[in-house]
């Protein structure tokens, strides 16, 4: 099973080393992060990449690229929570999950094994991190600071 995950990962580095996807990326074990997740969703599912998750990958372009093979995350702080409470509200009124209301945001920190994050702001969101994890992630990795259900919002 490590050979295969070893294997994937070196599988990884060569379909976006021309990216340069982890240039300017770097371990952050001080931020705080959120991500948006269906609270019935087990805890490993949580930090899959659309690559991991099997979504068809639609572009050989390079920021497209970077993102199929990296979490998308959140940098929050209290300088930007009312924001970014906002941000999640106004995302969850035009994408839903098919779950039903029982959403939630999980706010969390980095353990330095997890991998490397990289500021990926886009439009309408300025606090968007890529997540790119390590080849030996785990869910240990993450350290939850809490779960905020989007009715409490």
């Amino acid at each position: 099973m490590k050979e295969k995950s070893e294997k994937n990962h070196m599988e990884l580095i060569d379909e976006i080393k021309d990216c340069k996807c982890l240039e300017n990326s770097y371990s952050d074990t001080s931020s705080t992060f959120s991500r948006r997740i269906p609270k019935k969703i087990q805890s490993e599912k949580i930090f899959l990449t659309s690559k991991e998750r099997k979504k068809p990958q639609e572009s050989k372009d390079c920021n497209y690229l970077c993102s199929y093979h990296s979490v998308s995350i959140d940098k929050i702080n209290s300088q930007n929570y009312e924001e970014m409470k906002l941000h999640y509200q106004a995302v969850l009124q035009v994408t839903p999950f098919k779950i039903g209301s029982t959403s939630e945001f999980l706010v969390f920190k980095l353990k330095k094994e997890a991998g490397k994050v990289k500021p990926t702001p886009n439009l309408g969101n300025s606090f968007h991190y890529s997540f790119f994890k390590s080849e030996k992630f785990s869910i240990q990795d993450i350290v939850e600071v809490t779960r905020i259900k989007f009715r409490d919002v």
